[in-house]
């Protein structure tokens, strides 16, 4: 099961790294935002996860997460919002989401606004899935 693929935080990188996948990827305007504003909007790179093909020593998965609280039932909660959920091309359909997947749920709560493709993936896995908010 692709055993040359790591998850890692992205704080395992240096930074020009990081950033020539985000643009490379992204391309030159999400891409740039990401490069400029991403570790203020993610409040630090230490919780969000990556994929690294260690065969190629290139950054395939990436995704961010923001630690927020939220409160439920008037009970603060610190949980992470996540998103930009992201496999390059070659290499989806191998289920690597799943892994930046596992690597969040650590967290507990998990909250985002997923795209069709991306609320089918987490209800297959069994997260809640909550439609037409």
């Amino acid at each position: 099961m692709d055993d040359n693929i790591q998850t890692l935080p992205i704080s395992a990188y240096e930074r020009q790294k990081l950033n020539d996948f985000l643009i490379g990827e992204f391309g030159n305007i999400k891409g740039s935002f990401l490069v400029k504003n991403g570790e203020w909007w993610r409040r630090g790179d230490w919780e969000s996860p990556s994929l690294l093909d260690t065969d190629l020593d290139r950054i395939i998965g990436y995704t961010h997460c923001i630690p927020v609280t939220v409160l439920i039932n008037q009970e603060p909660i610190e949980t992470v919002w996540w998103g930009d959920v992201y496999v390059n091309t070659n290499y989806r359909g191998k289920r690597l989401q799943s892994r930046m997947n596992e690597f969040v749920k650590q967290r507990g709560l998990v909250l985002g606004f997923p795209n069709d493709v991306g609320a089918k993936v987490y209800a297959r896995e069994g997260w809640g899935v909550i439609r037409g908010i």
